[in-house]
């Protein structure tokens, strides 16, 4: 995985137990890191300080790809803000959006795109996949202010939530994918 070009990592707050204070839950971080179609790697960490991620990461020089953490819709924050300051700055940070979902159960259907959010203008590009490259936007204009200004999107982990997002301050990238699919379960061997 290390060696690859690619990862994505997430961290979740869970309790943990330790030796010292018993039957008292202590605040740890499970780590995920996999990379597309191979394997997936947990590690958890007492502290969500740099050490983890930089002891786990090592010398990958690669795409590092987080999402934003699940905010309250009013609160508008930097996505990958704690993993790039975890490395230093050297993190790519790509925000993923989607068009609409095709498949899903109905108790697990995305939401769909709000008329005037992000997904609906990246949707409206009647584009089926693209990247762009927000750093490479002009440094005014039109398209400067909407991509700085705040809009509300749907959550990526369930697309059931939403969120705020001023992607120029959250991304230094925005993947989107027209039609998403739910995820095969896995074959039985």
């Amino acid at each position: 995985m290390i060696s690859g070009t690619y990862i994505q990592a997430d961290e979740t707050p869970v309790d943990v137990q330790t030796r010292d204070g018993r039957g008292k839950n202590h605040q740890a971080y499970l780590w995920q890191y996999s990379c597309p179609g191979g394997s997936v790697v947990f590690d958890c960490r007492l502290g969500r300080g740099r050490d983890g991620p930089k002891r786990f990461l090592g010398q990958f020089e690669g795409i590092l790809q987080t999402r934003p953490p699940t905010w309250p819709v009013q609160q508008s924050r930097m996505a990958g803000m704690f993993l790039r300051s975890v490395l230093d700055g050297n993190l790519l940070v790509i925000g993923t959006y989607f068009g609409h979902g095709l498949d899903f159960p109905a108790s697990e259907a995305p939401l769909p795109p709000d008329n005037m959010g992000i997904d609906m203008l990246l949707a409206s590009l009647s584009r089926p996949h693209f990247i762009m490259d927000l750093r490479e936007l002009p440094c005014s204009g039109p398209l400067h202010e909407w991509f700085k200004t705040t809009h509300e999107t749907r959550g990526l982990a369930s697309g059931n939530e939403t969120r705020m997002v001023a992607p120029l301050e959250a991304y230094d990238a925005i993947l989107f994918i027209d039609t998403i699919t739910p995820t095969p379960a896995p074959e039985k061997r």
